[in-house]
């Protein structure tokens, strides 16, 4: 993997990486290999986070858009990844402060690029730039992705099950 970080004028953060796998994976990604990973919260950052999460939870998972909506977003910090050719975001999160630590959201990769270890390097590139001065980090998982955030190091306080949107939860937290 080549990576190249950079400041943006904008205030913002760029990261390219270029992998090299040889992990299975489609086509289109084998000749597009390149991300993009941004950080911040301006307006085209939230309009791609917005499109990649409309496709992931709206259309694949079935979620009411008003639900998913909830016109926080520019309460957040956003991390995107975007495929450098298209331009276009294939990944996202956001993280909102609240009275419990910083709640990371609406976690979304889109399918043609999951189990390359996008979401891995999402959570690093967020956690370079990110420092909350002792307050905890926290998320709402769907119950098939627990696990996956327990390898990124994230924690179950208690086995609580919750729904959201219908689809039940845990939250996991970070300290």
């Amino acid at each position: 993997m080549r990576v190249v970080i950079c400041s943006l004028a904008d205030g913002n953060y760029l990261i390219i990486i270029h992998y090299l796998t040889l992990q299975p994976c489609t086509m289109e990604l084998a000749q597009n290999p390149v991300i993009e990973l941004h950080y911040g919260n301006n307006p085209e950052i939230i309009k791609e986070s917005q499109r990649v999460r409309k496709e992931v939870f709206v259309v694949e998972q079935g979620i009411d858009e008003d639900l998913e909506v909830d016109g926080k977003d520019w309460e957040c910090i956003f991390v995107l990844a975007k495929d450098r050719d298209t331009g276009l975001g294939v990944g996202t999160f956001r993280v909102r402060q609240n009275s419990r630590g910083f709640k990371i959201e609406r976690f979304a990769v889109l399918k043609p690029y999951r189990g390359l270890g996008l979401g891995r390097d999402m959570f690093l590139f967020f956690f370079k730039r990110h420092h909350t001065f002792g307050q905890p980090y926290y998320l709402h998982a769907q119950l098939p992705v627990v696990a996956y955030y327990e390898k990124l190091g994230f924690n179950l306080k208690d086995d609580e099950i919750f729904e959201e949107a219908g689809i039940p939860h845990k939250t996991l937290w970070l300290y």
